[in-house]
């Protein structure tokens, strides 16, 4: 009888200690997935803001001698390309702009507004901003703040920022 107590015992002991181990590692593995995907929301929203600024001139937000606050907004404008792909240039051989662009964070949506509309270049989550602010005459700083919106727990539902600054070939 007194086995089979001290089996059970170890069992019970032996059973604790794996579920233990088993909800730690559960527990790891929520709150890594929670923040890769606040990384991979900042790393998309690198990339589509690079893309769209490829040989762009920024016009706002604008240098200036005094610092201005970041903002949610950015407008741009691309050089316009011949139907045999070269620049087009007028007289004094500078480009020739299209129209203006508009990269603009609104309700948790990153869009792009030009003449043919808008759409839509990244949804984040709840909690989420991205802020432009020019630091120089051909820089531009990005912000994006991210939030692990997947996480069970409140307290687990950290801000990540995200920072980068990107040179315009460009500026105005």
């Amino acid at each position: 009888m007194l086995e089979v107590t001290v089996a059970s015992a170890i069992f019970a002991m032996l059973s604790l200690v794996l579920y233990f181990t088993l909800n730690l590692g559960f527990s790891a593995q929520g709150k890594s997935e929670a923040h890769s995907s606040a990384i991979r929301a900042g790393i998309v929203v690198f990339a589509a803001v690079e893309a769209e600024l490829k040989d762009a001139q920024v016009i706002s937000p604008a240098v200036s001698a005094t610092p201005i606050p970041p903002s949610d907004t950015l407008v741009f404008r691309h050089p316009l390309y011949g139907s045999d792909g070269k620049l087009v240039v007028d007289s004094a051989g500078l480009p020739t702009w299209g129209s203006d662009q508009t990269l603009r964070y609104q309700g948790n949506l990153l869009k792009l507004e030009n003449v043919d509309g808008q759409r839509v270049l990244k949804r984040l989550g709840d909690g989420s901003d991205v802020r432009f602010q020019r630091t120089g005459p051909r820089q531009l700083s990005v912000e994006v703040l991210s939030r692990d919106t997947d996480s069970r727990r409140r307290e687990d539902n950290a801000v990540h920022r995200y920072l980068r600054r990107i040179s315009l070939p460009n500026s105005t």
